[in-house]
């Protein structure tokens, strides 16, 4: 059956539209679930969001309330320190979602929420941009998304980000027709969240003003773009002053050409699909939609400029903003390598902008759109429901319930029992005591590092914030036996920091002293 009017909204159209949301909505709750019971995974990036969610519980301020031994020493303060390198938002709805669960749950809650809400965004802006039918085809493409798919099951804040980014995209008056000044406001909160919640977004900023000010009477233009910088502005600004008075100064960068292969390498990845059904059916329908476009030509009608819609562009423009920004602060300064998590922003944008590329020299009917969105979708959805149909009978932890893990190692057993809010807590490799502990004060450092603590930084920096804990607990791990690699070295000089000291607890995962404030022998 071949719909002449794709806007028109014909009982087979609704049909279609209807099923396909529900086999979103069974794949979403299936996702959701096998994620908080199964496949929800933690960083040390979720420490950190989940570990600043519960310092703002209890104190209404964005801090957390571990630091690195080093960088603490450097910056001479005592946790919480304010958080600067990580943004607030994603934090905050934790923090919000905690009220009813508990924050690793929460945290996990959120990032599936957010994926919904996404899918959603998206599925608006690219059937603003080119139609209901491509509309389909990329929200179906996206369930296939590997990146995508990374973060979505990790306690991370990238999709609270893509949520916001794709809502701001839709909304901004140079890419809908209608436009206007409430759609300028609207869209300047929306690019204000995705910063709240992923640094790396601002460039929506630039991009927002531009794609507003190529739309419309240039007087009406200068009113909107100057709407949309105001409630971006509102809602980044503080956060930019905050992380400007408190950041720790940058890392050292790797090199520019290193970065730039990383970033090509991150966005060609990403843009493949995993899974053999996936590819087969992929290329399967580029094969129907070449004979489409085929045909067009023959017909003299095969103009790649005039088949596309002009508002489409926004979204290689996005992704090429984006990448520019994120090689240029890579190689100013060390964040992460570039791989699928950092290039997600732009892959996504790219791969909605080739569906709606093919679709347009194609211009499949309808039927075929929405034939070929139902299967793609209906097999995530089954995949995921058979994977949620094998992990609910067993027997196993959720991956949510944090404290069931906390008695595998006997330290973190005895700091449960032992420890307080009020203690400081300096454990080496400590990097996710906090994640099994609570908001405890916590100073972590590496096993292997080679910047070696001196006795007299290490005592005097306790002797100064002497006031702001009331015990010391040093935590060390078994020290390696002859023959063991590693035996007899102590790089970070934490073990000459321990020599005469009388050990608390001697325990097979480690040893804690309880320091009491000043060197022994003074």
């Amino acid at each position: 059956m071949h719909i002449q009017n794709e806007q028109g909204k014909t009982p087979w159209r609704v049909c279609a539209l209807c099923v396909f949301w529900l086999l979103v909505g069974v794949y979403w709750a299936a996702f959701g679930l096998n994620c908080l019971k199964y496949t929800g995974r933690y960083s040390p990036d979720s420490v950190i969001y989940i570990n600043a969610a519960e310092v703002f519980l209890k104190t209404g301020r964005v801090s957390h309330s571990f630091y690195e031994l080093h960088e603490a020493m450097k910056l001479d303060r005592v946790p919480p320190i304010p958080m600067t390198v990580w943004n607030p938002l994603y934090p905050v709805l934790i923090a919000a979602f905690s009220l009813a669960m508990t924050p690793a749950a929460a945290a996990l809650a959120v990032s599936v929420l957010c994926q919904g809400l996404f899918l959603i965004a998206a599925f608006l802006l690219v059937r603003r941009l080119a139609g209901g039918g491509a509309a389909l085809l990329g929200t179906a493409a996206l369930l296939h998304f590997s990146p995508l798919i990374l973060v979505a099951v990790r306690a991370w804040s990238e999709t609270t980000a893509l949520a916001s980014l794709a809502a701001c995209l839709l909304l901004l008056p140079g890419a809908r027709p209608p436009g206007g000044r409430a759609a300028a406001l609207a869209a300047g909160i929306m690019g204000g969240l995705a910063f709240l919640a992923r640094l790396a977004l601002v460039p929506v900023a630039p991009v927002g003003v531009l794609v507003i000010m190529r739309r419309g009477r240039p007087r009406e233009s200068l009113l909107n773009a100057g709407l949309f910088s105001g409630a971006f502005l509102l809602l980044a600004g503080p956060v930019l002053v905050r992380r400007h008075l408190n950041a720790p100064p940058p890392v050292a960068p790797g090199g520019l050409l290193q970065v730039v292969s990383d970033t090509a390498g991150a966005v060609w990845s990403g843009l493949i699909p995993e899974g053999w059904f996936v590819r087969l059916f992929y290329a399967l329908l580029c094969v129907v939609f070449l004979a489409l476009f085929l045909r067009r030509l023959r017909s003299g009608d095969g103009g790649i400029i005039k088949a596309l819609s002009r508002r489409s562009l926004i979204l290689p423009l996005w992704a090429l903003a984006y990448l520019a920004f994120l090689i240029y602060t890579c190689s100013r300064m060390y964040i992460d390598s570039v791989g699928a998590r950092l290039a997600l922003p732009a892959t996504f944008a790219l791969l909605l902008f080739l569906v709606i590329l093919v679709h347009a020299l194609a211009r499949p009917p309808f039927w075929l759109c929405a034939a070929a969105a139902l299967l793609l979708v209906g097999h995530a959805a089954v995949s995921e429901a058979r994977t949620l149909r094998s992990v609910l009978p067993a027997n196993i932890a959720p991956a949510h319930e944090i404290a069931l893990r906390r008695d595998n190692w006997e330290s973190m057993q005895w700091l449960h029992e032992h420890a307080g809010p009020g203690d400081l807590i300096i454990a080496e490799d400590g990097l996710d005591l906090p994640l099994f502990l609570g908001p405890v004060k916590v100073l972590y450092f590496l096993g292997n590092d080679e910047r070696v603590v001196s006795q007299e930084a290490f005592w005097g920096y306790l002797d100064r914030h002497r006031g702001e804990y009331r015990r010391v607990f040093l935590v060390i791990k078994p020290a390696k036996q002859p023959g063991e690699t590693g035996a007899g070295r102590d790089p970070s000089g934490m073990r000459r920091i321990a020599a005469g000291l009388e050990a608390a607890a001697r325990l097979k995962d480690g040893e804690v002293f309880e320091l009491r404030g000043e060197e022994p022998g003074r």
